[in-house]
């Protein structure tokens, strides 16, 4: 599930390969900007989490837009740096 409060999206419930589409699908920087996305209430993450990381970076880098990833989980740090990009 997302939601949108302020400059902040919030991301609750698995981030995987099941449901990345429709989150992926959000728009970033656009009339309401999202410049913090927070992944506090994520309870599961695949290797698609961290592709959807990089996608919205490569999103936001096209509108030179400055986006931040808050409360992300001890998994999806851990999958990052299996794939050698902790540094997201």
């Amino acid at each position: 599930m997302i939601r949108i409060e302020n400059d902040r999206l919030l991301i609750s419930g698995p981030l995987t390969l099941e449901t990345i589409g429709e989150i992926a699908a959000t728009p970033l920087c656009a009339e309401q900007p999202v410049r913090v996305i927070d992944l506090g209430e994520v309870e599961k993450v695949d290797s698609a989490a961290v592709a959807l990381l990089l996608h919205w970076l490569r999103q936001v880098a096209q509108k030179e837009c400055k986006l931040t990833f808050a409360n992300v989980p001890k998994e999806l740090h851990s999958l990052a740096a299996l794939y050698d990009v902790a540094d997201i």
